[in-house]
C-alpha cells in the first residue's frame, strides 16, 4: 500500500517561511511582530499565525514582554557566552570522536562544503556563506556517533542560524573560506588533539565577532 503524503497545514508552511525569513535576517533584534500583520501578509486567519510564533518562541527567536507584546529576541552577552561555552565543549568532543574515523568519502564532503562557500565570493550578502559554514560543523557533530552530543547541537543549531545572519556582517565570505579551510586541513589529519584545538580557538574566534556586534547594539541604544 502506497504512502499518503501528508500537505504542510498553514500554520506549518507560515512556520518555515517565517524561520526562513528569520535565519536570511529579514527581521532584526528589537523588531516589534505583531499577529494581526502577519497574518494580514499571509491572508490568513490569526489562529495559524498565532500557533506558528508560539513555536518561533519556543525556538529562541522571539521574546514575549510582560504585557503580551511579541519581539525578536535581542542577545546579550550573556547568551553569547552560554552559546560559544557550550559549542567550543560540544565540537571540541565531537571533532576528538569524529576525526579517527573519517574516511575518505567524509574528508570529500567537507572539501565540497568548502567549494560551495567558495563559489559565494565576491557576493556583497555575506549570510549565505552561513548555512554551508555550519554544515561543516554539524557534519563533525554527527560523525562523533554520539547521540545525546547530536541532540545537544540541534538544539543550538536554529540559534547559530539566526546569529550566523547577523553577525556575518563583521566578516565577508573570503575571511569565512580561509578560516574554514584552516579548520578542515586541522581535521583531516585525524588526529583527536589537532582537531579539538583547531575547533576550540575557531569558535573562540567566532565569539569575538559575535561580541562585536553586541557592543554595536549597545552603543547604539
Amino acid at each position: 500500500m502506497s504512502k499518503v503524503e501528508r500537505s504542510p497545514s498553514l500554520k506549518e508552511q507560515i512556520l518555515n517561511i517565517l524561520r526562513k525569513d528569520f535565519i536570511k535576517g529579514k527581521f532584526k533584534p528589537g523588531d516589534h511582530i505583531v499577529e494581526s500583520e502577519i497574518a494580514r501578509k499571509f491572508g490568513t486567519s490569526r489562529g495559524p499565525v498565532r500557533e506558528a510564533l508560539v513555536i518561533l518562541e519556543n525556538e529562541g527567536f522571539l521574546t514575549r514582554s510582560e504585557n503580551g507584546n511579541i519581539f525578536v529576541t535581542t542577545l546579550t552577552k550573556k547568551d553569547l557566552y552560554e552559546i560559544y561555552s557550550l559549542r567550543s565543549l560540544i565540537e571540541g568532543f565531537a571533532a576528538k570522536l569524529a576525526v579517527p574515523n573519517f574516511s575518505e568519502e567524509d574528508i570529500a564532503y567537507l572539501n565540497k562544503c568548502l567549494n560551495n562557500i567558495a563559489e559565494l565570493k565576491g557576493s556583497l550578502n555575506q549570510s549565505i556563506a552561513v548555512p554551508n559554514t555550519l554544515e561543516i560543523h554539524r557534519f563533525v557533530i554527527v560523525k562523533s556517533d554520539h547521540k545525546r552530543l547530536i541532540d545537544l547541537w540541534q538544539n543550538l543549531d536554529l540559534q547559530l542560524k539566526m546569529l550566523g545572519s547577523v553577525v556575518m556582517v563583521f566578516d565577508t565570505v573570503e575571511g569565512t573560506l580561509i578560516k574554514h579551510s584552516q579548520l578542515i586541513r586541522a581535521l583531516i589529519t585525524k588526529d583527536p588533539n589537532i582537531a579539538e584545538k583547531a575547533i576550540t580557538e575557531h569558535i573562540m574566534e567566532a565569539w569575538k565577532i559575535a561580541d562585536q556586534y553586541i557592543n554595536m547594539e549597545d552603543e547604539l541604544k
